[in-house]
């Protein structure tokens, strides 16, 4: 933090309230005393905040930034410190708050309603696109809100340098479809290295944005039936928005690049993968090749030599497990971690009275793994993501079984932790999915809001 800046959050600090002096006597001190060094929980952390006033958060707002990058603090905690923040005694109204301001928040505009973001000036949010271009766990609805702002303040999409779509990099999934179609290419692909970052979170562009920018992508890498290896890893996440004729004209040693970020984000469209062949899938990297699990896995049911090519298993049978369940976990990542909801599932199945070991490889006849270390998720609506219960990250657990039937008796005895698919390696075809009562629950929850996001737009 600048010198002035710590001068004056101190002033400010020793003018605060008693619950504020306890936790320090300056602003080092009183993060110690919030975040302890990184060692608090979401819950404590929670706590502290909670003693606090809006004036007292309005002084040490630019220190809680930094602390918030750590992904300690809940968007529920973090929408309650700025409502506490807008109050007259603080800040007062987000129309009021001016461009010093919306730099001192810093991430802590996160907490900012849709609603709340639209009401920033245009002056003020033009000289501090940067500052809301950091943040990268917009919701939908607040991305589009910022995004709109953004191509609101450009006018015509095909004058946007790649300068300024770097500066947006944190809300670049909420650019409707005609901007995006109107972007220069030339700019689009000196800023691929920003898009390629929005699209590794799941829901981040939907199918009608991926197809706006696939041209693009297409134009950006040349002959694709040249393409090298090298090439493909550049462009890592954007691989996926190729349309499943132009994935199949890649030569297997491009497979090579195929991050899984860009298998991810085929994941709405599976006829990319199921138009990919043997060869292909068995010439991508072991990340590649484990995200393509759940759902994508069960698309390649009617081919097992494209099963066994995932796998790993294709060019000995003999290693193949009987069939898989792939179980897609979400978790609140400020409470957990992949690790620890791997952990849950292996519990899960020894109580069930099915005993697995961890597997150290892609490649594994009879265990359990995880197939990611955690996938950010993009919720629909800031609302959604402030509830006590939402989940932010997701990741995939694959228990490799010696039979269809052992595999099946995994997906049951998990199914209160997320939906699972199941893949026999020995039956073309044979393949179930279980939805678990949690997911049903998420997905009836979701729904009305992800109507009220299409009607409302960027009004919300």
């Amino acid at each position: 933090m600048p010198k002035a800046a710590a001068d004056k959050a101190n002033t400010a600090i020793t003018e605060g309230s008693a619950e504020l002096k306890e936790l320090g006597t300056d602003m080092s001190g009183i993060m110690k005393g919030i975040f302890n060094d990184g060692q608090a929980t979401a819950d404590q952390i929670k706590e502290k905040l909670d003693t606090l006033s809006g004036k007292d958060l309005a002084s040490i707002a630019s220190g809680l930034s930094e602390q918030v990058k750590n992904g300690k603090v809940s968007q529920k905690t973090l929408a309650a410190v700025m409502e506490k923040m807008k109050a007259g005694t603080a800040w007062g109204a987000v129309s009021t708050w001016d461009v010093d301001k919306i730099e001192e928040a810093g991430n802590l505009l996160d907490g900012l309603s849709a609603t709340e973001l639209g009401q920033i000036s245009e002056e003020n949010f033009d000289a501090s696109i940067a500052k809301f271009g950091e943040i990268g766990t917009w919701a939908k609805d607040q991305a589009t809100q910022l995004a709109s702002k953004f191509a609101a303040s450009a006018g015509d999409a095909a004058t946007i340098t790649a300068e300024a779509l770097n500066s947006a990099k944190g809300f670049l999934s909420g650019l409707d479809t005609s901007t995006l179609q109107g972007l220069s290419e030339t700019e689009f692909i000196k800023a691929k290295d920003s898009f390629k970052a929005a699209a590794a979170k799941l829901g981040a562009f939907d199918t009608a944005q991926v197809q706006s920018m696939a041209s693009k992508v297409k134009s950006g890498l040349g002959d694709l039936a040249t393409l090298t290896a090298a090439t493909a890893t550049d462009y890592g996440s954007l691989m996926g928005m190729l349309s499943a004729t132009d994935l199949k004209t890649l030569p297997a040693a491009a497979m090579a690049g195929m991050s899984a970020e860009a298998i991810r984000m085929m994941s709405d469209d599976t006829s990319k993968l199921t138009t990919m062949t043997k060869e292909q899938l068995k010439s991508m990297g072991e990340d590649a090749r484990k995200a393509v699990n759940g759902a994508g896995l069960k698309a390649l049911t009617s081919d097992l030599d494209k099963v066994r090519a995932v796998l790993g298993c294709a060019d000995d049978v003999s290693k193949c497990p009987g069939a898989v369940t792939d179980i897609v976990i979400k978790f609140d990542s400020t409470k957990n971690t992949a690790a620890e909801m791997l952990a849950q599932a292996k519990t899960t199945l020894q109580t069930s009275g099915q005993d697995y070991s961890t597997c150290t490889s892609n490649m594994c006849e009879k265990g359990i793994q995880s197939l990611d270390t955690g996938v950010a998720i993009e919720a629909a609506t800031a609302a959604v993501a402030r509830r006590a219960s939402s989940d932010n990250m997701q990741t995939t657990v694959r228990v490799s079984a010696e039979s269809l039937a052992a595999a099946n008796a995994a997906a049951t005895a998990t199914g209160a932790l997320g939906a699972s698919s199941t893949v026999s390696t020995t039956t073309a075809s044979s393949s179930s999915t279980v939805t678990s009562a949690a997911d049903n629950g998420r997905a009836i929850a979701a729904a009305p809001l992800m109507m009220a996001v299409a009607a409302a737009g960027v009004l919300m």
